[in-house]
């Protein structure tokens, strides 16, 4: 019976996201799946299913397509622009902690609890952050998602404009659209073979059950990533993600989290329409800040150090950054960093202060 409730409110994510990517939505799987379920929610007709095991299954595949960024060629280009990454690595730690503490400042303890806040203003992804909030008790993962979702519109919806509005100000000449395109180095990596991709999968399962076991904050997603990452590193090997089980284990999470929309959870997402964009704006003077220092450190364009301080998706800013001209790999490498340290790191900053 679980089953055929867990099925069918699966199918109803499903349907959201179809939905969602007809109306090109960032992250459509996700917030389709929590749209859906949330009205199920709401209404009162959300069905009852055991939750650790699917969210145990969509974190670890999650953490396997994270997986992908961990190998030799971006840790040596991490090594040549350590300083730069480092800088704004630790930048962005700092921007996530401040941007929650304003978001609990101006709604005021009454309406965002602390850990709320401060997950919701993390510069990560929407479906980590969403994984994180889960995690934690007194987090309300429908506000997360709802000023999540916000950031990640305004970025997007800018992205493409900010270098000529910035220019002025930052200089530089504009990019060439035929330059700095993705490099490969195949003696760098080879492709995984068959029964590379068991011991992949064996080593994901080991890490996510470690992580799951000594209860590390977002511990199947870390655990299956640190795992993935280390056997591909070791092996110098490449592997490739099929995105429909990303696009599976993100309409799990959405179908999870959706349980926990409630009528009054909708009543307040109204008011924090204001506050999102507040936090967003604040966002965007400190990512032209970093994109500032990363311009004068490194040399490179004004396109690329600004899609690189950007917290938008990864593969919303990858696909931007190959639209515009930028360079590709640098913006991957300093966006994989950020991602990275912020599923990694930030669950330790913020849970000493709950």
């Amino acid at each position: 019976m679980e089953m055929v409730s867990f099925g069918l409110v699966f199918l109803l994510g499903y349907c959201g996201y179809l939905v969602f990517t007809c109306l090109r939505f960032p992250t459509p799987a996700l917030m389709g799946a929590i749209v859906t379920s949330g009205a199920l929610s709401v209404m009162g007709y959300y069905p009852y299913f055991t939750n650790w095991p699917v969210t145990f299954a969509a974190n670890t595949a999650i953490g396997i397509m994270l997986a992908r960024q961990i190998n030799r060629d971006v840790l040596s280009r991490i090594l040549r622009l350590a300083w730069p990454v480092f800088v704004q690595t630790v930048g962005f730690l700092l921007l996530s902690l401040l941007s929650g503490l304003f978001l609990y400042w101006y709604c005021g303890s009454d309406h965002l609890s602390l850990s709320t806040a401060l997950i919701s203003g993390a510069t990560g992804g929407i479906t980590e952050m969403i994984i994180f909030g889960m995690s934690v008790d007194s987090a309300n993962v429908g506000m997360i998602a709802f000023i999540q979702l916000v950031r990640i519109m305004v970025f997007l919806t800018l992205l493409p404009w900010l270098p000529r509005l910035v220019r002025p100000f930052l200089g530089g000449e504009p990019q060439p659209a035929q330059e700095h395109r993705p490099e490969h180095h195949p003696k760098l990596s080879r492709k995984f073979t068959g029964k590379q991709y068991g011991i992949l999968f064996l080593c994901a399962l080991a890490g996510a059950l470690a992580g799951f076991v000594l209860r590390i904050p977002t511990g199947a997603l870390l655990g299956a990533m640190v795992a993935c990452g280390v056997y591909a590193t070791a092996v110098n090997g490449e592997y490739s993600f099929d995105t429909r089980f990303s696009v599976a284990a993100q309409i799990c999470i959405g179908a999870v989290m959706g349980q926990r929309i409630t009528p009054e959870v909708v009543a307040l997402m109204g008011s924090l329409i204001i506050p999102a964009l507040l936090m967003s704006a604040l966002m965007l003077v400190c990512c032209l800040c970093l994109a500032f220092l990363t311009h004068k450190t490194t040399g490179s364009s004004l396109e690329t150090c600004l899609l690189c301080a950007s917290p938008g998706g990864l593969t919303q800013v990858a696909f931007l950054a190959d639209e515009m001209g930028a360079d590709v790999a640098t913006t991957a490498v300093f966006q994989s960093a950020r991602l990275i340290s912020i599923v990694a790191v930030y669950p330790w900053i913020v849970l000493p202060l709950l």
